[in-house]
C-alpha cells in the first residue's frame, strides 16, 4: 500500500505523502488535496480515494470531504464544523456528524 500520491507540478511528478495532506475535498471528476502551504490536483474520485485509505488514515467527514485525523484541531458542534490545525473550517455533512464526533473522541462508531 503507497502512504501518498503522485501528482503533476510544473516541473514534472511531484510526491505528496499522506502526512502533509490536512484534507481531501471533491471537484467534479477531480480532488484537491490540500496541504499546509498549497492545493495539488488529482483526477480520481472520492470513492476511490476513501478506498485506498480507509480509517484511520483519512476520515469521511461530508459527501465531499475527507479530512486526516492528525489535522484535526476541534470540532464545533454548533455548526458541525471541523476546524483543522491550519485554520481551515471543513462542514460535516448531515449523514456523518455522529461518525466523526464518536471517531475523534474515540468511540466505536455504531
Amino acid at each position: 500500500m503507497t502512504d501518498g500520491f503522485w501528482v503533476q507540478g510544473r516541473e514534472g511528478l511531484v510526491r505528496v505523502s499522506l502526512e502533509q495532506i490536512s484534507w481531501i475535498e471533491a471537484a467534479k471528476d477531480y480532488v484537491l488535496l490540500h496541504t499546509g502551504n498549497r492545493s495539488y490536483i488529482l483526477r480520481a474520485t472520492m470513492a476511490s480515494i476513501a478506498e485506498r485509505f480507509p480509517p484511520p488514515a483519512l476520515l469521511r467527514v461530508h459527501r465531499s470531504a475527507l479530512v486526516r485525523p492528525g489535522a484535526v484541531q476541534a470540532l464545533q458542534t454548533s455548526g458541525h464544523v471541523l476546524i483543522l490545525t491550519d485554520g481551515t473550517a471543513v462542514a460535516v455533512g448531515p449523514s456523518y456528524q455522529r461518525h466523526t464526533r464518536d471517531w475523534l473522541t474515540g468511540r466505536s462508531p455504531t
